[in-house]
């Protein structure tokens, strides 16, 4: 077995080591829950959007699609898959080090990526930017690799498809091109003729994507989820932006570093334009991260690829020792790093133990409550652990609130069908109109809302008037409507 061979076995294995405890919880991040939602009602026969919605590209759902079309409903093979899709890219990062600095950097970024992209927060669920950034660290490397102008389309291709799983990826992919083009002192018919071929490329997975609405003639559904919904998306302050800066900031010191420091850093062996190429890539993820206001722990994870090889590089710099002496200690350091699955690794021994089932969680103990209770036809509505829609194979009351934070994004209200005015009237709607037997919540308010905001003040006074509490445990609460 060649190395590249061993070592992409390897991360996948340490892939799944590392995130294998978490496979049995009901969910691990609302988005991820979203997707799956999203993914079933695909494989119903719906395209995304016109029975459910959800502001993201649409092949964050053909992934979770395409795993329940071939295994049903299971959260294995759906994490399984994610843990696959990390381990891939984690094998693109190492040839992306090997090629810029050596093999043993290489492979310890691509460890560290594994990490950071399992660990710390809710990054244990699939999740949009994880499947993003294998397309884009593939087309990064590809990038590299070119020589030819087919390999450029190639490279514009998986950027194009990274697009349509985060659409916020078009800053650092735009500016990457503009680079490309205008730094190598090509003419300007090399320039139209590059320009053109990376457009196309950039271009083909959208538009394959797009394909779909347009023979059903809807194409305004797509224009207005895909593009629309995402250019219209809650516009952050100043002081946000700001809050982000500061919350990037170790991360920023690295980047300048190395740019500042780029001979002691030893990457690329000194081809400058191949490292202003991962420069100027990490300069267009710190923009759109900065620009978006926000810096959730899985949005880091956009950022991990570029940001993994510098510290590998300059903590490789920094050691006094040979790496004989030193390996035991990082050995060491990554068997004590997975504290998070080791405490989940406990709690589903001790479940097993006891035997109780391995799978938990209130979006799988609270269906079960329902269908021991009440009779199919109950209906439901789960401000949280929306999963369990998919456990009781219903549907959400209205496409809007697929994620339950959409009702509070007055944002995404215009470019949604079939919706009222705003989060009130919404609101309003789903209590009074449809009228659901259950509502589901992990408190007693709207989360995502203020206490003392409208929308919450009308909930809890209704929900007071009109529903009584049936269940509640921990952070767990049914409501059943007074006259069920």
């Amino acid at each position: 077995m060649s190395v590249h061979l061993k070592n992409l076995f390897a991360f996948i294995v340490i892939s799944i080591l590392i995130r294998f405890p978490f496979f049995f919880r009901d969910y691990i991040d609302r988005d991820e829950s979203t997707f799956i939602l999203m993914g079933q009602s695909w494989v119903d026969g719906f395209l995304p959007y016109t029975q459910l919605w959800d502001l993201k590209p649409p092949l964050v759902f053909l992934f979770f699609a395409a795993i329940i079309q071939f295994f049903g409903k299971s959260y294995i093979a759906i994490r399984l898959f994610g843990s696959l899709v990390i381990g891939l890219t984690a094998f693109f990062i190492y040839k992306i080090g090997k090629k810029g600095a050596n093999g043993r950097i290489g492979f310890f970024s691509g460890l560290l990526y594994i990490y950071l992209s399992s660990l710390f927060g809710s990054l244990q669920g699939v999740m949009s930017e994880h499947l993003a950034m294998l397309f884009f660290v593939l087309a990064f490397w590809q990038l590299l690799e070119t020589r030819r102008n087919v390999e450029l389309f190639f490279s514009a291709v998986l950027f194009g498809a990274s697009l349509m799983f985060r659409l916020n990826l078009i800053y650092p992919v735009g500016l990457l091109f503009i680079y490309y083009l205008l730094s190598y002192g090509w003419q300007a018919k090399d320039i139209l003729l590059k320009g053109g071929i990376s457009l196309a490329g950039g271009l083909f997975i959208p538009f394959l994507t797009f394909v779909p609405y347009w023979l059903n003639d809807i194409p305004s559904t797509w224009w207005n989820a895909v593009i629309l919904a995402s250019m219209n998306y809650d516009n952050p302050t100043y002081g946000d932006m700001l809050e982000a800066v500061l919350q990037l900031s170790p991360f920023l010191i690295v980047y300048f570093l190395s740019i500042l420091k780029r001979e002691q850093l030893g990457l690329f062996n000194g081809e400058l334009k191949k490292l202003t190429l991962m420069w100027v890539v990490t300069g267009g993820l710190f923009f759109m991260l900065i620009k978006s206001g926000k810096v959730n722990s899985h949005y880091l994870i956009q950022l991990y690829p570029f940001m993994v090889l510098p510290i590998v590089s300059w903590i490789s710099q920094l050691r006094k020792l040979s790496f004989q002496q030193v390996k035991p200690y990082l050995m060491g350091l990554f068997l004590l790093l997975p504290v998070e699955a080791y405490m989940e690794y406990g709690v589903i021994g001790k479940r097993y133990w006891e035997g109780q089932s391995i799978y938990n969680g209130y979006g799988i103990t609270i269906p079960d409550y329902i269908e021991q209770h009440y009779e199919e036809e109950v209906t439901v509505f789960f401000l949280d652990y929306h999963i369990g829609y998919w456990e009781l194979a219903k549907l959400p009351p209205r496409k809007v609130v697929t994620h339950p934070s959409n009702l509070l994004r007055k944002s995404n209200y215009p470019f949604i069908e079939e919706t009222e005015e705003g989060p009130l009237m919404e609101l309003k709607y789903i209590l009074e109109v449809y009228q659901p037997d259950l509502i589901v919540s992990r408190s007693r308010h709207i989360s995502f809302s203020k206490k003392d905001s409208a929308v919450n003040q009308f909930f809890e006074q209704y929900l007071q008037d009109n529903y009584e509490l049936v269940f509640e445990e921990k952070k767990a609460f049914v409501y059943e409507r007074m006259e069920f």
